[in-house]
């Protein structure tokens, strides 16, 4: 199963780079890669093209990459995309 992440005000980082980028083009998690899927509530800033940005929640998914590798991932969600925090949670719970 794939889950759709919506490029609507969403943010991620990847591994362990610090460096939030905000997600530019909508794209696909394969759920079947999922190893470990953490949901938490944060209170994080972070400026962007001179505008601050506040995030309240994320997602950490770790990954299985191959051959035993994994990674991760973190989701950002503002206020303005709580809804997709909801909808992608409610999923990967349903799939569990």
């Amino acid at each position: 199963m794939f889950i759709k992440i919506e490029s609507n005000n969403v943010f991620c980082s990847e591994g362990d780079d610090s460096l939030i980028k905000k997600i530019e083009q909508e794209y696909f998690i394969n759920t079947n890669s999922l190893i470990q899927v953490e949901f938490s509530d944060c209170l994080i800033s972070n400026t962007f093209l001179n505008k601050v940005v506040k995030f309240e929640q994320l997602i950490k998914l770790y990954v299985l990459v191959e051959d035993g590798i994994w990674n991760f991932m973190t989701l950002y969600f503002t206020k303005k995309s709580h809804n997709q925090f909801q909808r992608i949670k409610k999923l990967i719970q349903t799939r569990e």
